[in-house]
């Protein structure tokens, strides 16, 4: 992650490609929604989600450290899932999840069942599997290696060194 003039940029050496405005914020920005307001239904019965912002600034690891897209299309059903026993990752104490998603995200995503390792201390995703409706793994991320407690550089942007790089911009929705 490289920060110029208040702006984040995302550099993805392999594949020469930048992204630009990520939605950040700082951690002042970051205010708190209650629980029981994240998961609303409408008057026409569909449910509304309340997105936390985003103060980690770290689009990439955002899926881990802070899972709301995966959490919301799997787990708004508790019934759908359980705590099904414990497991260290990577040095972790972590708890692992597994269930079934809903019609909505197995059309969405292919995704027909589920399985997540989270830290018990901080609630971090450390991997997920998501698996298709013949049980093969059809979507996963996980953690190599994570630092509880590093004080990581951040670093300038600089233009020049990526002027042969493909620069999406994310900062402004497009209007068509």
């Amino acid at each position: 992650m490289n920060i110029q003039n208040g702006e984040f940029y995302e550099v993805f050496k392999e594949r020469k490609l930048i992204n630009k405005g990520l939605g950040s914020c700082n951690i002042e920005e970051a205010v708190p929604i209650p629980d029981n307001e994240r998961i609303t239904v409408a008057e026409d019965g569909i449910n509304c989600y309340a997105y936390r912002a985003d103060p980690t600034n770290t689009p990439t690891a955002r899926e881990g450290l802070q899972p709301q897209e995966l959490t919301f299309n799997f787990m708004t059903v508790e019934d759908n899932w359980d705590i099904t026993g414990e497991t260290i990752f990577l040095g972790r104490d972590c708890v692992v999840i597994e269930g079934s998603t809903n019609d909505y995200a197995e059309e969405k995503l292919g995704v027909y069942t589920f399985k997540f390792t989270v830290d018990k201390e901080t609630g971090v995703l450390m991997k997920y599997d998501g698996f298709d409706a013949d049980g093969n793994i059809i979507s996963y991320s996980k953690f190599n290696e994570l630092n509880f407690n590093s004080n990581p550089e951040i670093k300038k942007y600089n233009p020049d060194k990526y002027t042969d790089y493909e620069i999406i911009d994310k900062s402004h929705p497009k209007h068509e």
